[in-house]
């Protein structure tokens, strides 16, 4: 019973972990091309192609902060 309850969350987390895949993927190689299609500048599109890279630091930042108030580890 031990190993079938582990095969369904191992290929939960399999599913989780390729979903995570594709997003990241989705906005470091896509993202570009799509704001560029849309006729943006190079400048202008590697400016709009870095908003969620930022809002990634400002939230982990945060997020870091909120953690270490609360006294988790």
């Amino acid at each position: 019973v031990k190993i079938g309850a582990m095969a369904g969350l191992i290929v939960m987390l399999a599913i989780s972990y390729f979903g995570f895949q594709m997003g990241m993927y989705g906005i470091g190689l896509w993202l570009p091309q799509i704001v560029s299609n849309s006729g943006a500048s190079d400048l202008v599109t590697g400016m709009l192609s870095a908003i969620p890279y930022v809002a990634a630091i400002i939230a982990m930042y945060f997020w870091g902060r909120f953690v270490d108030r609360r006294g988790a580890s």
